[in-house]
C-alpha cells in the first residue's frame, strides 16, 4: 500500500524488489540464448513471474513497479572495463528522480545524488537515486561498486534508457 510519502513509498517498492527477486545467472536460462547469448534481458513480467532474474532483469522490474505508481525512473546499463575494484565491470541498475531533494538528503546524507550528463533539460539538479536490488541494497544506501567512483563528479550516468513523459529517450 502507497502512503503518499515519495520517500517511504520507493522505499517499499524498491525493498519488495530486493526481499522477493533471487539472483539468476543467465545460463540457467535456455530459451532466447540463440537470438541474445548469455545475456539475455526478461520483461518484467517474466522477473516478477519467476520470481528471479540478473541485475538488468532485477533492475528493469523495479523500474516497471516504480513507474506504475508514478515514478520518474531510468534503467542505468553500466559497462566499465577498467573498474578501480571490480575490473571488467558491466552491471544493471535502476534510477529514480526524487523531488524532494532536501528531505532525501536529510534522511539519506551518505548517499549522494546523480544527474544525467552535464546537462540535463528535464531534470539539470542531482536529483536521481541509485537503486541496486541486485546487491540487496536497501534505498537511500549508495551501492559499494558506485563508491569507487567517488572521484568522479556526479555525472557518471551520461546514457541511459529513461522514461521522459512516456516517451523512451
Amino acid at each position: 500500500d502507497l502512503t503518499g510519502n515519495e520517500l517511504t513509498d520507493i522505499d517499499t517498492i524498491h525493498q519488495w524488489c530486493v526481499d522477493e527477486i533471487d539472483y539468476e545467472f543467465d545460463e540457467n536460462i535456455t530459451v532466447g540464448q540463440e537470438f541474445f547469448g548469455f545475456d539475455y534481458a526478461k520483461l518484467a513480467v517474466e522477473t516478477a513471474f519467476r520470481a528471479m532474474g540478473d541485475c538488468e532483469d532485477q533492475a528493469i522490474l523495479d523500474v516497471a513497479y516504480l513507474e506504475s505508481c508514478g515514478f520518474e525512473t531510468a534503467l542505468a546499463l553500466i559497462h566499465d572495463g577498467s573498474h578501480p575494484t571490480l575490473g571488467q565491470f558491466y552491471h544493471g541498475a535502476c534510477l529514480v528522480h526524487i523531488e524532494d531533494t532536501s528531505a532525501f538528503s536529510l534522511s539519506y546524507p551518505t548517499c549522494r545524488l546523480w544527474r544525467f550528463g552535464t546537462s540535463d533539460p528535464y531534470y539539470p539538479e542531482y536529483s536521481w537515486c541509485v537503486l541496486d536490488p541486485t546487491w540487496d541494497i536497501s534505498f537511500g544506501t549508495e551501492p559499494s561498486w558506485l563508491q569507487d567512483y567517488s572521484s568522479l563528479s556526479s555525472d557518471i550516468f551520461t546514457i541511459a534508457l529513461c522514461d521522459v513523459g512516456g516517451v523512451i529517450v
